[in-house]
């Protein structure tokens, strides 16, 4: 199929999802997935509103009322499409996509502009072939370990918790984790260099005061305190304008992330001459990037 006739008919529902019958939908869609996901940053939101959230008055997604307004084949398929986690690999001058959680080997049926590692992507296809459709996500193949555990950690916990469904329905049902993963990586690995063990630095402290309180007291540190645009409770430490620590504050606690021990040590101490009786430290210890995801 010709891979230009499916990324222009993918266009077409991102404007019918956009378009004025669909405004009262994207609102109520926006407000579950804010609610569900505090602090998100809306990224997928687009593809689950498109491929996930069902219409109320009609129990169908937008994908499948697209689809069904010009039954074509290529709109059947984009509905049925899925997002996984998928490892590439070339066989016989032919690029195949292994979903890394159901081990199924699938051809591509179109030109890729890497040739190896693991891609977060969605795929459709069409006369048994993968078809890449929306945002896609290189991730380095280090991360396949800690990624399945990731997932299959919280898929047991849903069977448990709920009735026994298939892992391919559980990574489509829950695909914000797979957004969650990207932006994990992204945000923590690349901006953040984190080093080749892919480990960050974490100290939690009790504050026995108010959220306000604690902002000020955090504002007499030696640092620029740069708060996050999409977390209030997010907050980045920064030195010669370089990023040099992340506070992470939630109730009655609140957590300091650095790259290095050594730094981590650094902004403690700091912490520390302040001399506040309302701030108590509680603990420091290594964050893996399977507790990251």
């Amino acid at each position: 199929m010709d891979y230009q006739l499916i990324e222009a008919q993918y266009e077409l529902l991102f404007e019918f999802a956009v378009s004025p019958q669909f405004k009262k939908a994207y609102e109520y869609a926006e407000d579950i997935f804010t609610s569900e996901c505090p602090g998100d940053d809306l990224l997928g939101f687009a593809e689950w509103f498109m491929f996930n959230y069902e219409i109320m008055d009609q129990s169908k997604t937008i994908s499948e009322i697209f689809a069904m307004e010009e039954p074509i084949d290529i709109r059947t398929q984009m509905s049925q499409s899925h997002r996984s986690i998928f490892k590439i690999y070339k066989e016989n001058e032919k690029v195949y996509l292994k979903d890394i959680f159901t081990n199924e080997a699938l051809l591509l049926g179109h030109e890729l502009f890497i040739e190896s590692g693991l891609l977060n992507a969605r795929i459709m296809i069409s006369d048994h072939e993968a078809y890449i459709i929306g945002d896609v996500f290189e991730i380095d193949i280090a991360f396949e370990d800690a990624v399945r555990k990731a997932i299959f950690e919280a898929y047991n916990k849903f069977c448990i918790d709920n009735d026994l469904i298939k892992i391919e329905e559980f990574v489509n049902k829950e695909n914000r984790m797979l957004y969650n993963i990207a932006s994990v990586i992204h945000d923590t690995i690349e901006e953040n260099t984190i080093d080749d063990d892919y480990t960050v630095q974490e100290a939690v402290f009790a504050y026995k005061c108010s959220y306000d309180d604690l902002v000020t007291f955090l504002l007499k540190l030696p640092y620029s305190l740069q708060a996050d645009e999409d977390d209030e409770f997010l907050y980045s430490l920064i030195r010669d304008e370089d990023i040099v620590g992340e506070i992470e504050i939630s109730k009655q606690t609140f957590s300091v992330l650095c790259l290095t021990e050594q730094m981590l040590h650094t902004i403690m101490e700091n912490i520390a001459l302040l001399n506040d009786e309302n701030i108590v430290f509680l603990k420091s210890h290594m964050l893996t990037l399977d507790e990251l995801l």
